[in-house]
């Protein structure tokens, strides 16, 4: 939710970045939307593989983040050692 903050504070315009929370069911409807191009997915194995067929048999991209608790971003100048252990 912070980074739909800061998308909002530095200008990305309306509809840029969507965050969406909730249930495997509401990531399952966004799946199946004909207007939702890309779906990033963070949560559990087992709605990850649900919404991996949802998306395949649309053809729409995504990403899957299943079965962790810390997807995180890291920048060429980070300290892997140090970023690992975190």
């Amino acid at each position: 939710l912070q980074l739909a903050q800061i998308a909002t504070d530095v200008g990305f315009p309306d509809g840029a970045l969507n965050v969406v929370t909730g249930g495997p069911e509401a990531a399952l409807k966004l799946a199946q939307h004909d207007e939702v191009a890309f779906l990033d997915f963070t949560g559990g194995n087992v709605a990850g593989r649900l919404l991996a067929s949802a998306v395949a048999q649309r053809g729409k991209s995504y990403c899957l983040e299943t079965g962790g608790n810390a997807p995180v971003i890291i920048f060429d100048d980070v300290h892997l050692d140090n970023a690992v252990n975190t």
